[in-house]
Order: structure tokens, then sequence, then C-alpha cells
């Protein structure tokens, strides 16, 4: 029974580190967007709907776009487990790696022109992630804005 136990592990560990293939920017004519959360409370996003438990408020910015980029890009890579994977003018992604485990969350944020910073952060296996990706999300707006004042 202990083998089945630790193979089920190894097996989720190494599914944890494939990455998803609804990552990036969504386009639906002019208009670009992260994908939607799935269906499972292990997902926050600023295009989620205001009243459903996937919602997180996008950042606001004052002043320059590329300045609080810079700024994200320093907070997101200073974090525990933090790897930017894609770093471009108007989008960044970056995973997040547990310490146990070895489970992978992805963090995404979209730059627009104009408007505030989109965000979203999921975890790539389970159901509930026990609010992980919430509060990961929240800590990053923190120090945001923290460093913008």
């Amino acid at each position: 029974m202990k083998w089945y136990l630790a193979l089920s592990i190894i097996f989720l560990v190494s599914c944890s580190s494939e990455r998803p293939g609804h990552l990036g920017l969504k386009t639906d004519g002019e208009d670009q967007s992260l994908h939607p959360c799935p269906d499972k409370p292990n997902c926050v996003s600023s295009f989620s709907e205001e009243s459903s438990d996937a919602y997180t408020k996008p950042i606001k910015v004052e002043g320059e776009i590329t300045s609080a980029h810079d700024n994200l890009v320093k907070i997101i890579s200073s974090m525990d487990g933090a790897k930017i994977v894609t770093n471009e003018p108007n989008y960044l992604h970056a995973e997040y790696t547990s310490g146990l485990f070895k489970f992978v969350d992805d963090l995404e944020l979209y730059f627009p022109s104009e408007g505030p910073i989109h965000i979203k952060s999921a975890s790539r296996l389970g159901h509930s992630d026990l609010g992980v990706n919430s509060k990961r999300v929240e800590k990053i707006k923190f120090r945001f804005y923290q460093n913008e004042i």
C-alpha cells in the first residue's frame, strides 16, 4: 500500500511541471485578455465576473506602464519559488513552485497600452488551493502599491 501512495505522489509531481496550453493572451477580434479561470476554486483573475469568487481587482497604474512592468518584474522575481518564464512588453508569465511537493502555479499579467494591468493566478493541478493563489495576488498588489507611493 505504501508503494501505491509513493507512486501516486511521484505521478502528481511529474504532472505539475507540464505547462497548460491555455496560457498567454487570448485574442478576440481587436480585444486581448487572459484566458478564463477553470470552474475550480484554485484560480483568481481580474477578467472573472466581479460577483464570482474567482474575481480579483486589476492593478491600477498611475504613470508609465513600463515603470509598472519593471516594478512587477522585480516584485515577482523576489518571491519564493518564482521563476519568470515569459517577459514581454504586454505580457508576463511566471511559475511558482511549492517547496515540498513541487506543485506549480501559473501567474499571468496583461499590460494593455491603456487601463489597468490584468492579473491571473491558477494552480495546474487539484481542485482547491486553500486560497494560495488569491493570497499571492494580494501580496503582489500590496507590494506594488507600497512601491508606487
